[in-house]
């Protein structure tokens, strides 16, 4: 359960309640098991499963925006969420975020059908996400060109770039 559950996550974006009914764990377990999954992931899996897209991938990506959702140009869309956390000891000010709660920062961006081709985890709870954003490896990719002439969508908390609309 430790992998699938993360792993049904994921692929699906299914709820943690209807995850809970499917797996028959409660609700409680699903998010600790997919937090605790997200915090571990090790550096060396990111390169093999989720990877920068290249210029064929950005086309069909694309295309696929295009096509689901009548966005012409935009190849992703990345918000952030928060793990919540226990045992921080020092800082703990820095982790305490506005949903009142101890937690590191998940930003994830991804493509029309959902899957992750970035992510950032570890910034903390208080940290907001234009912040994480514009520290991130994706943004200074994207402040390069390296995404260009393509958009990825964000939420109004991300700045509105030449690469990025915010909604």
């Amino acid at each position: 359960l430790c992998v699938l559950i993360p792993v049904k996550y994921l692929a699906t974006g299914m709820t943690y309640l209807d995850m809970s009914t499917y797996f028959g764990v409660p609700k409680t377990v699903c998010h600790s098991i997919v937090d605790r999954f997200l915090l571990s992931f090790p550096k060396r899996y990111k390169e093999t499963w989720v990877r920068f897209p290249t210029r064929n991938d950005m086309a069909e990506m694309a295309a696929e925006f295009r096509n689901a959702r009548g966005l012409p140009n935009v190849i992703g869309a990345v918000d952030g969420t928060h793990l919540q956390v226990r045992g921080i000891n020092d800082y703990r000010s820095e982790y305490y975020c506005r949903k009142q709660m101890y937690s590191v920062q998940l930003q994830l961006t991804v493509d029309a059908r959902c899957r992750i081709w970035d992510y950032v985890v570890g910034w903390p709870g208080s940290a907001h996400d234009a912040r994480v954003f514009s520290k991130c490896a994706l943004f200074n990719r994207m402040e390069k060109g390296d995404i260009a002439p393509y958009h990825i969508l964000g939420d109004a908390a991300y700045p509105l770039k030449d690469f990025c609309l915010a909604a």
